[in-house]
């Protein structure tokens, strides 16, 4: 019995490391890899073509130190984007919103602005040898995940979550 449960431990945590070694190896192909501008305007045009005018989603954004705050983002036709946070994130989350920029570095509220702001800002770094992962929504085609590396750590994240179509 005793000898049962320290193999099951070991093999556990053997399964534990190898994971951790998966995860760690897949962040580092991450930080390693350019930006697809193609990729990006493939997407981009997949998007377009829903003519997709009344959806709601929540983003968020991390830029080197500063706080990040999940903002909830609502599209209508003929209207301004309704930009608003929870209780709990009211004070960092009304400061963002008011600056205009609620997901710096990236300019915009909509997904199609925020596509435009996508670009200029991953070109920009991908010309510095920045590595770029962006991960795209399958279903509707909005980049529901994107990372900007320098050579060590982390830069930048965006990052869109609970995606409803309004129509």
């Amino acid at each position: 019995m005793k000898i049962q449960s320290i193999v099951y431990i070991v093999v556990l945590l053997g399964m534990i490391s190898c994971g951790n070694a998966a995860s760690n190896s897949s962040a580092e192909q991450r930080k390693n890899q350019s930006f697809d501008s193609a990729r990006l305007e493939s997407e981009r045009a997949a998007w377009e073509s829903q003519n997709m005018n009344q959806y709601r989603f929540t983003g968020r954004s991390y830029l080197s130190n500063k706080k990040t705050v999940p903002i909830m983002v609502t599209v209508l036709p003929d209207a301004e984007p309704e930009l608003s946070c929870k209780d709990r994130w009211k004070d960092v989350g009304e400061k963002l919103i008011s600056s205009g920029i609620p997901f710096s570095p990236f300019e915009g509220k909509t997904i199609d602005e925020l596509y435009s702001s996508i670009k200029e800002v991953m070109e920009s770094y991908s010309n510095k040898n920045y590595g770029t992962y962006i991960r795209y929504d399958q279903t509707y085609h909005y980049p529901a995940y994107l990372e900007i590396y320098s050579s060590v750590s982390l830069i930048y994240f965006l990052e869109m979550t609970e995606f409803e179509d309004l129509r």
